[in-house]
């Protein structure tokens, strides 16, 4: 028997919702972060022209909005791809080779970041026992350093899901030879 071509969609599996949802908030962060530096950068530039000062705090505020960008992005980055490849050899490398590279490079930068984001759990721990904040505005800098810490892991988990997600299909026949 056929179903119906009017039948409800299947629900999306529950990983693609959750990645979706991550996907949604780190977009609409990096870019609120972008807006607030460009309005910020706008309000000094016009002050200092108008009023012959700048903004106390602007150049702190855009580098800490630089932070939440870059940190903040990197998982998006992460898992679209989107990240700078050697590809130097993939013309002369079979499919499955290429797709086993993609596999240990995603395991390698899931090492490294993870790595990474625990030893800079340590330093927020660090930077929040000293009390450390910026100069002028007095920022606390340890909820920045546990926020990167925390996204950098978060780009490790994306990574290792990348590296053992499950395989497309390998057609090892290059591209040249079909009609």
């Amino acid at each position: 028997m056929l179903a119906s071509p009017a039948a409800p969609a299947a629900a999306p599996a529950p990983r693609i919702a959750v990645t979706a949802r991550i996907q949604t908030l780190l977009t609409w962060t990096v870019a609120a972060a972008i807006f607030a530096m460009m309005l910020l950068q706008c309000a000094d530039v016009v002050a200092r022209k108008l009023l012959g000062i700048g903004l106390p705090g602007v150049v702190e505020l855009v580098e800490l909005l630089m932070l939440v960008t870059v940190f903040a992005g990197l998982p998006l980055a992460s898992l679209q791809g989107e990240h700078v490849l050697f590809d130097l050899f993939d013309p002369w490398l079979p499919a499955r080779l290429k797709h086993l590279q993609s596999r240990l490079a995603d395991l390698c930068c899931a090492a490294i970041l993870a790595g990474i984001g625990v030893l800079l759990f340590a330093r927020a721990a660090r930077t929040a026992s000293y009390g450390d904040t910026t100069p002028i505005l007095s920022i606390g800098l340890a909820n920045f350093h546990y926020a990167i810490a925390a996204l950098l892991l978060l780009t490790a988990a994306m990574h290792l899901g990348l590296a053992f997600a499950p395989a497309p299909s390998i057609d090892d026949t290059p591209p040249e030879a079909t009609p």
